[in-house]
């Protein structure tokens, strides 16, 4: 099985690495070919093994997906592009993958200051915690960048063990939840319910209501758009 896993980062990783010149591959198999560009990122790679949760939870403790993503991170102020990179809620650990070993690695998470997601739902942006708020509650944690500008919004995605009793039937599962925060004259407010970006915000009240009321935006729908539109409408009145 490990040689299975193996082969197929192999090639994964030969499609989106860019090899040396033919001079020098020449007459070197695959396997060193890869080793030798490995090499390049290694101090990515050489975190320590990742600690899988039982199989008996039910779901997974990652941002969107348990398959990893591809991302582009930026290590110790290097940018490391196509990373097959998975992001875990409940640890804050980045989690990528080791082909030589053929194992699930973390990624040492106070050398990276950001990170970038590609997926088929779109580009997420993350930033470390600490190089956007002196608040101790965010030092070791990744918050998604929703807005970069005047104002910043940032969203603290997390999730949570939980213990679901059916019967005599005990199930261990992961809570999502999904905190939004904006930084303002260099100070971050996290948003509780609807109406608290409008006691931060220095911004008309009724008349923002009345632009997202036109434009169909509701925060029980989704308070990612509503909070994005309020904030947008802050920054354009600032320009």
């Amino acid at each position: 099985m490990k040689k299975i896993i193996f082969i197929l980062s192999l090639i994964i990783w030969l499609g989106m690495t860019p090899l040396v010149s033919n001079s020098q591959t020449e007459g070197k198999k695959p396997k060193e070919l890869y080793a030798e560009n490995i090499q390049n990122s290694l101090e990515v790679f050489n975190g320590g093994e990742y600690i899988e949760f039982p199989s008996y939870f039910e779901g997974h403790s990652f941002f969107q997906t348990k398959a990893f993503l591809y991302a582009d991170i930026v290590y110790n102020g290097l940018i490391y592009s196509e990373i097959p990179l998975l992001y875990d809620l409940v640890s804050h650990k980045l989690v990528t993958f080791n082909p030589i070993h053929a194992a699930k690695v973390s990624i040492q998470t106070n050398r990276v200051s950001q990170f970038t997601f590609y997926s088929d739902l779109g580009n997420f942006s993350f930033v470390r915690g600490d190089l956007i708020s002196k608040d101790a509650a965010y030092s070791e944690k990744f918050l998604e960048e929703i807005i970069d500008g005047d104002v910043s919004l940032y969203c603290l995605h997390e999730k949570r063990i939980k213990k679901r009793v059916e019967d005599l039937d005990r199930t261990m599962t992961f809570e999502k939840s999904e905190n939004y925060l904006i930084k303002h004259n260099n100070e971050l407010f996290p948003l509780k319910g609807k109406n608290s970006i409008f006691k931060i915000l220095p911004i008309d009240k009724k008349r923002a209501k009345e632009s997202l009321k036109l434009k169909g935006v509701k925060y029980k729908v989704d308070p990612k758009i509503y909070f994005s539109d309020v904030v947008l409408t802050f920054n354009n009145t600032q320009l």
